[in-house]
């Protein structure tokens, strides 16, 4: 099973977790490459969430080649968000109860290296299993060995069940060669979750998204943080990985505007 973390009452209330679940979080993080923490968002707030998402995106919802966003497999497609209302809201990119777990993994100076979402249409098939970026040092020796550089946290803005499909990830692949043999014993984990939750994954983690034998759109968005010395270099050929106007970057408080110092600003 993967990793998880239910956030308290009193945790959601204050808007802060505990040190012994942020302990816990970095440390299971660590060991798997993944983590999923419940009660992060109310139900109500990701359907409003998601509403817009629909509303602001619909184009992207038939299964045709678009000029402005990635397609990732069959039915399949990689749409960046621009940050502006209801998704530039620092619960989303600056969460109290996440971004503890962030900064502890990436450092205090980490930035937001993309700002998107990902949507499978009805009748998408299984993705293939991948990573989201190469190697940095193309070592299988080096690289298993290195502490992450980008985390993406993923918000499903419907439930994640067998029908609509969740992301597989192969647990604790992040520290095993790019070249997975049965013999080392990476586990997959099937994330299924209701809204609310956030799921972490590791930029070196291998995973995969099932297919969606439902017969609605299941869109899940994505940040990516990471240190401030990482580009992604294989995924924004077609689009910004983080876009912000200057109007909206105003809106930004102060103390998290050094997540969009590499954004594209409109």
């Amino acid at each position: 099973m993967i990793p998880t973390i239910e956030f308290t009452e009193a945790e959601v209330e204050s808007g802060s977790l505990t040190p012994e679940h942020l302990q816990k979080a970095i440390t299971e993080y660590k060991d798997a490459g993944c983590l999923l923490l419940k009660n992060v968002f109310k139900p109500s707030y990701v359907k409003t969430l998601n509403d817009s998402f629909i509303k602001k995106y619909s184009k992207y919802l038939e299964d045709k080649e678009h000029k402005d966003a990635l397609q990732v497999g069959d039915k399949r497609f990689m749409v960046s968000l621009k940050v502006e209302t209801p998704f530039n809201n620092q619960k989303i990119y600056a969460n109290p109860l996440v971004m503890p777990i962030i900064e502890g993994l990436l450092g205090e100076n980490c930035i937001l290296n993309g700002y998107g979402s990902v949507v499978s249409l009805p009748g998408a098939k299984d993705q293939n299993t991948h990573y989201d970026h190469p190697f940095l040092f193309d070592d299988d020796e080096l690289d298993p060995l290195l502490p992450s550089y980008a985390i993406t946290a993923i918000v499903p803005l419907v439930d994640i069940t067998e029908e609509t499909g969740a992301t597989v990830m192969v647990k604790k692949s992040h520290r095993l060669p790019s070249d997975l043999k049965p013999e080392h014993g990476a586990e997959p984990v099937y994330p299924f979750t209701s809204t609310g939750s956030v799921i972490l994954m590791d930029f070196k983690l291998r995973h995969a998204g099932m297919a969606n034998r439902s017969d609605k759109v299941r869109p899940i968005m994505y940040n990516i943080y990471s240190r401030p010395w990482f580009r992604d270099s294989s995924n924004y050929e077609k689009q910004p990985d983080v876009e912000i106007s200057k109007k909206e970057l105003v809106k930004v408080p102060d103390q998290y505007k050094r997540l969009f110092q590499f954004a594209k600003v409109t």
